[in-house]
């Protein structure tokens, strides 16, 4: 074999510079990007945080460089000098190819439009026989052949050595290292994804078969078919699962709450993951950007790890990995954490299969303590941009569809902001956006499985309580709606419907119809448990045993923007509300998270949307300028509330109204 030749300093050279010309040309679209955001927060950003931004962007450089000095170590034995660095070229596009196949979500505006020019390039039969993981095995072949080529002076027996020792280290990285499995008692898995309607689900009578391991557990456990939260927007939920009452009651109003707010509602409210832990349970939680709430809020959980993404660091971070998608997907490991800590934050590093590791570690570890534990898993799946990893985004789309959104919902936080989403798109359009949902939906379902796969491999099953529940549905088109959550009560209940499938030791085969609320969860799951205290704070009903009758208040958000309300009469107008980025601010007294103005919070409640919801019917209160708008539906007979029943039902009218705020009657 011929010996591998010296003049690795050139190579060296010549890769770093390809490195550094790639990273300036991203960093200055970055920041043309940013710099063109008409909103308040990305200009504060700019103004006070410019050292923060700066001193990511140098370690981001320090990235580039690092990955060029290995990938001219790697390719020196074969090319050198400038035709090192075309390769290397090669190389990054190669690994662009694999990153944007794989995160989705990265994709929007020129990187989607580019990437469906290579995709569609390719012939069909070569894109059949793709998979990331092929890209993971080339490079893998690659690497081993290199080092051979740098080796090839070295004694054959050492050589050897070496790879055993390397071989040696993978195979234990594959042994299990947690202890058998101890615990004797009723143990509870929460397995939540943010934006699932229940509509989706195959149990719940969905055509398509998006949910085969959701719908195995409905099959031998219960399935609240018919369960509403009563603000259709994250923080909000939460905190009403998890204290048993209704915002209305805690307090929680909005997305963006004080340090003062959020200490206020933790001291006023008690929370079931604090009693499980008084009770000797070990408490935890994992999740991505959507389960933000549990590292904003404590609610006595005792290991909450999940990424925030509500404050400035977070923000700047998105932003920054955004453009430099290779570099973060190079750095996405411990040693890329020391250098970029802030890889922890952003989204694209918590995919569904990571946060469902992450879990099935931990459950690992607490089953072989003899105390039960209490673990809530959050995906972002099923939430905007509806990016489902590879293979998922294609399992129900058209494979002939090129419109716009070919792989995610493509927009910018600023546009939505200041206008919302579109509302004029196709009839293809619409059915393709979808079909992306969908996919998303089946990739939860997956880790569902998984979840629930690792419960039986571990012996464990019959002493585990699985459930499977949504902080809130979405809006897909329906009638007088477009995107999101929270910001419109209309076209049916798709945005405050969730599902709620629980399987396990004490809990009961049955389907229930009957309207339930979210924040009777807590109830019901201490009795699933055996658990007897039920604080007063507690509003929720115990689903465990009779269901009565029940109602919901139902009411938006305050997120950033708000639907248009549909169908209006003349003369009716609608109040005003305080645009997104003029209301809210960087608080460096409570870690730069954003937060509402005090001043606004009584404009914000001022402007939502209530309605109340009573077995079929749902009456809903606009916030008018001239006093309340209201609108009455019959969803049995009118699911996407399109006729108005107000006139013609005045019995039904005069009961509802009663029910709803002083200030929306």
């Amino acid at each position: 074999m011929t010996p591998v030749p010296q003049s690795f300093r050139n190579t060296l050279f010549w890769v770093l510079g390809v490195a550094f010309a790639v990273y300036a040309l991203l960093s200055l679209a970055g920041y043309v990007l940013i710099s063109s955001q008409q909103n308040a927060i990305a200009t504060t950003i700019l103004d006070e945080h410019a050292g923060l931004v700066a001193s990511l962007y140098v370690r981001i450089l320090v990235g580039y460089l690092l990955a060029g000095a290995l990938l001219a170590f790697l390719l020196h034995p074969f090319v050198q000098g400038w035709k090192a660095a075309l390769a290397a070229v090669g190389v990054v596009l190669l690994g662009l190819l694999y990153t944007l196949t794989s995160e989705t979500h990265l994709l929007y505006g020129p990187t989607q439009t580019l990437f469906c020019s290579i995709h569609d390039a390719i012939p069909a039969w070569i894109r059949a026989l793709y998979h990331p993981m092929e890209i993971v095995i080339l490079f893998g072949a690659f690497s081993i052949w290199s080092l051979h080529r740098w080796t090839s002076g070295v004694p054959v027996r050492w050589r050897f050595g070496a790879a055993g020792l390397v071989v040696i280290g993978a195979l234990l990285q594959l042994l299990p290292t947690a202890s058998a499995a101890t615990v004797q008692r009723t143990s509870f898995v929460l397995i939540a994804t943010d934006s699932l309607r229940a509509d989706r689900l195959s149990c719940n009578g969905y055509p398509r078969e998006t949910t085969p391991n959701i719908d195995a557990l409905a099959a031998r456990g219960t399935n609240f078919a018919n369960c509403l939260v009563p603000t259709a927007s994250t923080h909000e939920s939460w905190v009403s699962i998890l204290s048993s009452t209704e915002p209305r009651v805690n307090g929680l109003r909005h997305m963006f709450p004080s340090r003062r707010q959020v200490e206020t509602i933790q001291n006023k409210q008690t929370f079931l993951p604090a009693l499980l832990r008084d009770e000797g349970y070990q408490t935890a939680t994992i999740g991505g950007w959507c389960g933000t709430t549990f590292g904003i809020f404590d609610f006595g959980v005792d290991h909450v790890d999940v990424s925030n993404t509500q404050n400035h660091r977070a923000l700047i971070a998105e932003a920054a990995f955004t453009n430099h998608i290779v570099a973060a997907s190079f750095l996405n490991n411990a040693v890329g954490r020391m250098l970029l800590p802030e890889l922890n934050r952003v989204s694209f590093t918590r995919g569904a299969s990571s946060i469902t590791g992450k879990a099935e570690r931990w459950i690992e570890q607490a089953a072989a303590k003899d105390e039960p534990f209490f673990l809530t898993v959050v995906h972002h799946v099923t939430h905007l941009p509806y990016s489902a990893s590879y293979p998922y985004y294609a399992q129900f789309t058209d494979p002939d569809y090129r419109g716009r959104n070919r792989y995610r919902i493509d927009f910018q936080i600023d546009d939505m902001i200041q206008r919302g989403f579109e509302h004029d798109l196709k009839p293809e359009e619409t059915q393709h956006i979808k079909d992306l949902y969908d996919g998303c939906v089946s990739e939860f379902d997956a880790q569902v499985g998984a979840i629930v796969q690792k419960l039986k491999e571990m012996g464990i099953a019959d002493r585990v309580i699985v459930g499977v529940i949504a902080d809130h549905g979405d809006d897909l088109y329906e009638h007088g709606t477009t995107l999101g959550h929270g910001v419109s009560l209309f076209g049916g209940d798709q945005a405050n419907q969730i599902p709620a499938v629980f399987a396990g030791p004490g809990v009961p085969h049955r389907r229930v119809e009957k309207l339930v609320r979210s924040f009777d969860f807590a109830p019901t799951w201490m009795s699933w448990l055996g658990q007897s205290q039920r604080p007063e704070s507690w509003q929720g009903v115990d689903l465990a045993g009779d269901i009565p009758d029940l109602n919901a208040l139902l009411e938006t958000s305050y997120l950033l923007y708000r639907q248009p309300v549909p169908d209006l009469e003349p003369g009716e107008k609608v109040k005003d509300f305080p645009k997104f980025d003029q209301a809210t601010f960087l608080d460096p007294d409570f870690d730069h998270n954003l937060v509402l103005r005090e001043e606004l919070n009584d404009r914000v409640i001022e402007t939502k949307c209530f309605a109340v919801r009573e077995k079929d019917w749902k009456l809903i209160a606009v916030p008018g300028e001239g006093g309340p708008i209201h609108r009455l539906f019959n969803l049995k007979d009118d699911p996407q509330c399109r006729t108005n029943l107000v006139s013609t039902e005045p019995d039904v009218y005069a009961k509802l109204k009663a029910q709803l705020p002083e200030y929306a009657r």
